[in-house]
């Protein structure tokens, strides 16, 4: 049984209020002439409940469980709506018109009863198109060819947000990269059109996610490197040397 048909059926039981008295009938009837003057008690009773103008709470309670219900639906509604929303992939765009703030900025938009939402929606949308992308194997290159035509210092508002874009997809792609069984993990996780730029970019980004060093040397194709291969590579020592600049912060 639902909570709604829970919070039915008791609405039902607390508005009617002749309810028991009629089953009460039901119960007595039947048993000859003596059980007559019971009957009549109950009907009388029940007509004088029936008669009183006002009683106590039961309108208002009707009205809060109205209330209720209508605000239940209102919620499963939009919920199924935006997850079937979100398994299309529809934009940030089109759901901020369907949920009634189309050409909203500033505190009219702040304030409306479905911000909140459109900001999960937003949220969610994003992780959803980087997992589907990680699954399909798109290279960190490629978000990064896409979104970071900029040096790495740069402090420009849109290049740092693109820049957050991109480290949340290497964040991704890597985690999804090690989770795999060791049979189908890459033998290269770099893309082979991949820039030096762009290898010091997700470098950093292992040493401020704190990537163990036995992944950041699979990562680099130099997990079974000796000594000095590792001291000749000149990424790992670009590692190491961010690695030692986190520590002394």
């Amino acid at each position: 049984m639902t909570l709604v048909t829970v919070l039915v059926m008791n609405s039902v039981l607390k508005v009617t209020g002749a309810g028991v008295s009629l089953i009460e009938q039901v119960k007595v009837a039947g048993r000859g002439d003596r059980n007559d003057g019971r009957i009549l008690r109950a009907a009388k009773t029940n007509n004088e409940i029936d008669n009183v103008e006002g009683s106590p709470g039961e309108d208002e309670r009707a009205n809060s469980i109205s209330s209720f219900l209508s605000k239940a639906r209102k919620k499963i509604s939009l919920f199924v709506k935006t997850t079937v929303w979100l398994e299309r992939y529809k934009s940030v765009d089109y759901v901020q018109e369907k949920l009634g703030m189309k050409g909203l900025t500033g505190a009219e938009l702040l304030s409306h009863e479905n911000y909140k939402r459109l900001q999960n929606y937003a949220k969610n949308l994003r992780e959803n198109i980087i997992w589907r992308d990680v699954r399909q194997d798109k290279s960190t290159y490629t978000v990064w060819n896409d979104t970071m035509q900029f040096e790495l210092n740069s402090r420009r508002s849109g290049e740092q947000e693109h820049l957050k874009k991109y480290e949340e997809y290497a964040v991704a792609f890597d985690d999804y990269q090690i989770n795999l069984y060791s049979s189908d993990r890459p033998a290269i996780f770099f893309d082979k059109n991949a820039t030096p730029l762009e290898k010091m970019a997700r470098i950093q980004i292992w040493v401020t996610t704190k990537r163990p060093k036995a992944y950041v040397k699979e990562f680099l194709n130099l997990e079974h490197a000796n000594q000095q291969k590792l001291s000749s590579d000149r990424f790992y020592q670009f590692y190491l040397k961010e690695l030692e600049k986190m520590n002394k912060v």
